[in-house]
């Protein structure tokens, strides 16, 4: 799921659960990074989830279905 795909810090944040307080303290960290770090932070998750792109998701399943 998502918490494989995502490095916490790096292209975007994992919380531990539901927990408000967590929740919270996340959405203050992004809204307080400077606009570098968050641009940065753009950059990595675009870049993160490219290989599931519909095309390469696709790719990947016709090949499975071809062999």
């Amino acid at each position: 799921g998502c918490v494989n795909m995502i490095e916490n810090g790096v292209n975007g944040f994992i919380t531990s659960g539901f927990d408000e307080v967590e929740y919270y303290d996340m959405i203050d960290s992004f809204i307080n990074m400077k606009a570098a770090e968050r641009h940065h932070m753009r950059i990595n998750s675009i870049e993160s989830f490219r290989k599931f792109s519909i095309e390469n998701s696709a790719s990947s399943y016709m090949l499975i279905y071809q062999s």
